[in-house]
């Protein structure tokens, strides 16, 4: 038993000294890899050749995928729907039927608009043709008088042709005498007398007389002067104004004691214009001032020609229109033409009209079948059979104990829209008659009685998922540098292989904050994404915001930056060399060198060492490995049983 006990114990010894040799001999190898060792060769250095290409800087960020439009379709014109041809998430294209209304009503209002133009038509036409047969023989009488009156204008014409040739002929002459005064003018008021001074017997009087026109532009005044004894002077005050702003030069009347006649002409007036004036005497004893007449100059002869022919010419012009219009009426009137042209032009008016009605009920039937005006998917259905379809809204009366309230836009079949029964609630009830897989109203709206309330939901909403986009939130950080036309590349978890192209189309003005963090909402159209590609999908969006073409670059792991210095290691005839470079924009993976280096040069990436001497660009070792901390974990080998 003892002899038992001595060799377990010595077995246990040797099993923990070799334990012990194993876990040192571990240990030992941990340690080399780690740290390297003096003796060991050095791990191969993986390097990359400088060469020309384009670095490309980008942002991310994740949204998920929708159609970047989607069609609400209603009916344009009100009915009761007896048709819904599609279902919910059906494959529709551009011009397939959606829906159909009752087009009865329609169709009576297209026949009696039809029937109401063709009587306007037949009623032009007849007007067109001259009437009818009563209308044919009174056209008939009509053309004797219509040529007798004719005849009548075309002698007026000739009348005030010739008047017109002789006022033509009239100026000539008087534009040869120099356009003489076309009359004399006298003047208007009679004689009178004036005196002024003391008082005495011996005063002059002077007597205003008449005045004649001699032409256009010179009067001669004249007067009676009566000097009494005194030698007396006299002169003439005229003006077109009581101010009498002219005066003929003064002129003696001698001192006679009888009146004498004298007069004074002036020139230099203005033609056919009204001139007062007054004769004054003057002596030792006083003024006298005569009574105040008016005298008109007369019209140019020339310019009474011009006015004549002016007149005569306006004749002419109108008996020509007159003319010209009655051989028009005889003509029309001897081809049965006897309905006046504003006859025809309201037969013609009211056959526009009627058209355009019949053009109008002819949309309507036409917009009782309702299509999808794009190629997309159906993503809610919101009216059912027997609903009235306003047009930009509809409703349904419904008959049974409950019915939806609002349209639910994610139901497999369609719900009564808007749809209330006799005392019906819609607290999200199924609607009536609306079965549809698992298809509720969203929040109903209580109500009671036979009216249904209505709604502005549209027939059908088609997403079309021929062009797809995302919207995708990018810090705020980033949103400067981005700008619409950017290219993007979305990649999408659930299509591992799957990467598509896309192009920035919008980036939102105003920011969103969520638990303190700012984003900016940055739409990205998708380039002909794949049929795989569905919408709801997350997508991983990289948008390239900067770009350097044809420039040097190396992988941005193989620079080393300390402060403002960028160095890289130059592996050239075996010998590495850290060199300086200048680097510009640094991309996803590579850099640009902007100088430094040039093309064909050999760089040196560092890559960790597997084993052996550690070499530059090996990863630092960090904190844990065998022993404390860390260690083996556990009860370690054998469990210290």
């Amino acid at each position: 038993m003892r002899f038992a006990k001595r060799l377990i114990r010595r077995r246990s010894l040797v099993w923990y000294t070799v334990l012990g040799l194993a876990v040192a001999a571990v240990a030992t190898l941990g340690l080399e890899s780690i740290y390297g060792s003096s003796s060991a060769s050095p791990s191969t250095a993986r390097t990359v050749t400088v060469q020309r290409g384009t670095v490309q800087s980008s942002v991310s960020a994740s949204g998920n995928v929708s159609a970047a439009t989607s069609d609400s379709v209603s009916f344009q014109t009100s009915g009761t729907l007896t048709a819904v041809d599609v279902t919910l998430g059906q494959k529709v294209t551009a011009g397939q039927t959606l829906g159909t209304l009752d087009p009865t009503s329609a169709q009576a209002n297209l026949a009696s608009a039809q029937a109401a133009l063709s009587a306007a038509e037949y009623t032009l036409s007849s007007a067109e043709q001259g009437g009818t047969t009563a209308q044919l023989d009174q056209n008939k009488a009509a053309l004797v008088s219509a040529q007798n009156q004719l005849t009548s204008d075309q002698a007026q014409l000739a009348t005030d042709e010739t008047n017109l040739t002789k006022a033509q002929n009239q100026l000539t002459a008087d534009q040869a005498q120099g356009c003489l005064a076309a009359s004399s003018s006298a003047s208007t008021s009679a004689s009178g007398a004036g005196s002024s001074g003391a008082g005495s017997a011996q005063t002059s009087t002077s007597g205003t007389g008449s005045a004649t026109s001699a032409s256009d532009t010179a009067v001669t005044f004249s007067g009676t002067v009566s000097p009494g004894g005194v030698d007396t002077t006299y002169y003439f005050m005229y003006g077109t104004t009581v101010a009498y702003s002219s005066a003929t030069p003064s002129a003696d009347a001698g001192s006679g004691t009888t009146s004498v006649q004298v007069s004074a002409t002036v020139t230099g007036l203005t033609p056919d214009t009204t001139y007062l004036y007054r004769l004054v005497t003057v002596n030792s004893t006083g003024t006298s001032v005569g009574v105040a007449q008016t005298v008109s100059t007369a019209a140019s002869a020339c310019v009474v020609d011009q006015q004549s022919i002016a007149s005569d010419q306006q004749t002419v012009t109108k008996d020509n229109a007159t003319f010209t219009a009655q051989q028009y009426t005889v003509a029309a009137t001897s081809a049965g033409q006897a309905v006046t042209s504003s006859t025809i032009a309201q037969d013609q008016a009211q056959v526009t009209q009627d058209q355009n009605t019949v053009t109008a009920d002819q949309k309507a039937v036409n917009d009782t079948v309702l299509t999808a005006p794009v190629n997309g998917i159906v993503t809610s259905v919101n009216d059912v059979v027997g609903d009235t379809v306003t047009g930009s809204g509809s409703s349904s009366s419904g008959s049974g104990s409950s019915s939806t309230g609002s349209t639910a836009s994610s139901s497999t079949g369609a719900t009564g829209s808007g749809a209330t029964g006799s005392g019906a609630t819609g607290s999200g009830a199924t609607g009536s008659g609306a079965t549809g897989s698992g298809a509720t109203g969203s929040t109903g709206t209580s109500s009671t009685g036979s009216t249904g309330s209505s709604s502005s939901s549209a027939f059908v909403t088609i997403q079309d998922i021929g062009t797809l986009e995302v919207v995708a939130g990018f810090a705020e950080a980033n949103i400067s540098k981005m700008a619409v036309g950017e290219t993007a590349t979305a990649t999408l978890p659930a299509l591992p292989n799957t990467t598509v192209a896309g192009t920035v189309v919008a980036v939102s003005p105003t920011s969103t904050v969520t638990s303190n963090v700012v984003t900016y909402d940055v739409t990205i159209a998708l380039q002909s994404p794949p049929s795989s590609v569905k919408v709801g999908m997350t997508a991983d969006m990289s948008v390239v915001v900067q770009t350097a073409s044809n420039t040097l670059e190396v992988p941005s792991a193989a620079i080393t930056t300390t402060g403002p210095i960028s160095t890289v290691t130059v592996l050239a005839n075996g010998k590495q060399t850290v060199t300086t470079v200048t680097t510009g924009l640094v991309g996803d993976s590579t850099t640009q060198i902007l100088s430094g280096l040039s093309v064909g040069q050999v760089v040196v990436e560092p890559v960790a060492s597997v084993s052996g001497a550690s070499t530059s660009g090996s990863s630092t070792p960090g904190g844990g490995g065998f022993g404390p901390p860390g260690g083996f974990g556990g009860g370690g080998f054998g469990g210290g049983g």
